[in-house]
Formats: C-alpha cells, structure tokens, sequence
C-alpha cells in the first residue's frame, strides 16, 4: 500500500488515522486508527465516525469507498449500531433480489449464493426506483481463500463504455423483468431454487395482498401468474443516474448482473437453460426501457468493461468498508472455508 495526504477538509483525520490505497491507487481509501480509544473502545469509534461525518463524506466521495482497518468492532452488534446516523428505507431488503436474512436491525447477510460461485459487481438495488445511496459491510470472518468483496469503480465504467451505448441507456431508460416464484415450487436443484427467489421470502410476507401494496410502494407494476409466482416489472426512466450530492452522471443500472447470460450466471447458467427452457417464467431480465433488446455487442462491451474495472483485496477480521452504492460496484469472490461478510443499506 501507498500512503496518503488527506485532501481538503479531511486534513484534520490525519492525527487520529493513517490512511493509505492500493499501490494502484484510487479506490478504496484504507483508514486505520492512531488513537487508542478507536482500536478499543465500540463507543469511540462510532462517536467518531458521527462527528467526523463530513470529512469522512468527503473522502468517500473521492475514492468510492473506505475501509476502516483495525478499528473497534467487535461483532454484528456493535456494527449495527455504526451507522445509525444515516436514516434508512422504512423497507429494509424488502423487495430486493438476492437471498438473505436479517441478522441484526439493519444488518443482514451479504448473500446466501454458494461458495464456489460469484457474484458480479453491481450498484445495490439500481434496479428499484429509491436504491440506497451508501452500503456499509462488515467483516466478521474472512474466508480461508477468496471471498474478496469486489468493488469497481463506475466512473470510470462510464467513460470507457462505448458512448453511443451510455447515450442509449440514459435516453430510452432500463426495463427490469422479475418473476418470484411460488415457495411452493420447486426444481429439484437447490442452487435454482436459492436464485430464483419466492415472492414470500422477498417481501417478508405470506400475504398476496402485502406483497402486491409492496410492489405499489416500491413503484412496481406486478401480476399473479397461473403458476402462482408473481411477476413484476420496473422500467427505470434512465440507466444513467446523477449522484445526488456530486451531481455527476454515472452509469447507474443493473442490466449486467440482471440480463439472463452466461456472463451474469456462470458455470450455472447450462442448468438454468435445461429446466427453464422457452415455457418457464425466467427469475430476471432486461430490456431498454421501451422494450428493445440491447444488442449483442454492447452486452459484451458491458461484461469486458466492468470486469477490467473490477479489484478486489483480501479482507481482515473486523473490516468495515463503507461504499458509495453510485461510484462503487461491489460483488463477491468464490471461496473456501467459512465466510461471515454482512451488509448494512444506508440512505
């Protein structure tokens, strides 16, 4: 790692924190505590980080994200109380796409998709009208190999993505295509089963007539199939997205990890065409937003562009990274061993 001259206002960090970035430099920012009371104290450090929120703000908006490295965290409790001082959806992950639970308030896993798969870079929930604007994760256990949480940076996605493609998805919009099946529905395979969500489990409710005033709440239009899973559909009115405090343009959509290809599902994508085929509600896809398909070359410009702008670092026990969910990307590396990465929405 290179150390760091803190820019502007976060000079004042400088006598509390070290801070330095990848040799490659950029993002993310790694802060790591020069006071004792931060490297001891739960207390201390969140104090901190409440009275230190705009300096810290400012840091994050030029790097994209930061981690906090040997700070006082000693378990999911004390992260959920981190954060507190961001309001939050009032929705949780209610509606949201990948399987997991709620571990603590706020907190929940960071997925539940299998060791040996991975998980592309996405800005979280870009698929839904109100996503969150920051994502704090915490580092509870490392994995014995892999397990890196991936970050890319989407600024510069955005310039290097063909620019007839950036102007396309900011001017027709994205449509996103979901169908949650019926709990009750099975196909045999458990990895299937764990990526095509249930509409029960997605909105926290057994409850057809819950599901479909979350759907309302959340600007979805939905329908009940004759299979008994719910389909709905989001048309976003632009893929481009302006950063609501920098007031920057960014790629902002999540039509890589969201398009049914071999790309977004792997080696696991053969099963998926097997048993769904051409007569089975697919669990998503995307469309512009006026319902075009987005041609061939631009999805591989997309794959190739977001996977040279991906990096990734090994995590240490008790890591908090603190992401900026429109610069920053975030997905996760296959592993080894046990692995406890939890992730808390932030608005």
């Amino acid at each position: 790692m290179s150390a760091l001259t803190a820019p502007g206002g976060a000079s004042k960090l400088e006598s509390e924190v070290k801070m330095t970035t990848l040799e490659s430099g950029g993002l993310p920012l790694f802060l790591q505590p020069l006071d004792v009371s931060l490297r001891d104290e739960p207390t201390a450090f969140r104090e901190w980080l409440v009275q230190n929120r705009e300096p810290l703000e400012e840091l994050l908006m030029k790097h994209g994200a930061l981690v906090f490295r040997g700070f006082a965290v000693r378990g999911t409790s004390d992260f959920s109380h981190l954060f507190e001082h961001y309001p939050d959806s009032g929705f949780g992950y209610r509606g949201g796409a990948a399987p997991r639970d709620e571990l603590a308030p706020r907190v929940f896993e960071s997925t539940q998709i299998p060791a040996e798969d991975v998980l592309l870079a996405h800005q979280e929930m870009s698929y839904l009208p109100n996503p969150p604007t920051k994502i704090a994760f915490y580092c509870r256990l490392p994995a014995v190999s892999g397990g890196e949480t991936w970050i890319a940076d989407m600024r510069a996605v955005t310039r290097a993505l063909p620019k007839s493609f950036v102007e396309a998805v900011a001017e027709k919009g994205v449509q996103y295509i979901r169908n949650l099946r019926d709990e009750s529905i099975s196909s045999g395979n458990s990895y299937l089963d764990g990526m095509h969500a249930s509409w029960q489990s997605s909105f926290e409710t057994d409850d057809p007539a819950k599901a479909l005033a979350d759907c309302a709440g959340l600007g979805l239009t939905a329908e009940w199939l004759d299979d008994g899973s719910l389909s709905t559909s989001y048309v976003a009115p632009t893929g481009i997205r302006t950063h609501p405090e920098s007031g920057e343009p960014v790629w902002f959509n999540q039509i890589a990890g969201s398009t049914f290809r071999q790309e977004s599902l792997g080696h696991r994508f053969k099963a998926y065409e097997q048993y769904y085929g051409s007569t089975k509600p697919i669990p998503h896809d995307t469309n512009y937003g006026d319902g075009s398909p987005i041609s061939e070359s631009d999805m591989r410009a997309l794959y190739s562009t977001l996977f040279a702008h991906t990096l990734r670092f090994p995590w240490s026990a008790g890591d908090v990274m603190l992401v900026d969910n429109w610069f920053t990307a975030h997905g996760r590396n296959s592993f080894t061993g046990l692995r406890d990465v939890q992730v808390s929405l932030l608005y």
